[in-house]
């Protein structure tokens, strides 16, 4: 695979998948930020199989759920996919899909912290008005 860079990073990528069946996420991640970083410097950011990289990045930090970093690889990945790729192609279909996703899960989350911050606020103030 050394002297086919197109190879190299394919068989990152493959090695990523099956880390990520076996549900091994981190090293999963890892596989895949090396295809996207190798992808990146050989082939070029806006490849196929760099693209296809970093999108399976994206969708492995949504499984470890790091949704907010999702999101940030998706704002620029998908463009750029939909360059190179087709704006109908099914993977770009697919990375809209999981963006869309991410993004009400993230914002579910950003709920359930305002909320908590808001309890916690009224239970301070209800312990400070009785001590007083």
């Amino acid at each position: 695979a050394g002297s086919n860079p197109e190879r190299a990073v394919q068989l990152r990528i493959w090695l990523g998948r099956r880390l990520a069946e076996a549900r091994r996420f981190p090293e999963a991640l890892a596989a895949y930020d090396d295809a996207a970083k190798t992808g990146a410097g050989t082939l070029g950011v806006e490849h196929a199989i760099t693209l296809d990289a970093t999108d399976d990045r994206a969708e492995t930090l949504i499984s470890l759920g790091r949704h907010r970093e999702a999101l940030r690889i998706y704002r620029t990945n998908i463009p750029a996919m939909e360059r190179v790729l087709g704006a109908d192609s099914a993977a770009v279909r697919r990375a809209r899909g999981k963006q869309k996703t991410s993004a009400q899960q993230a914002s579910k989350t950003r709920s359930a912290i305002i909320g908590g911050v808001i309890v916690a606020a009224i239970l301070v103030y209800v312990v400070v008005t009785r001590m007083t």
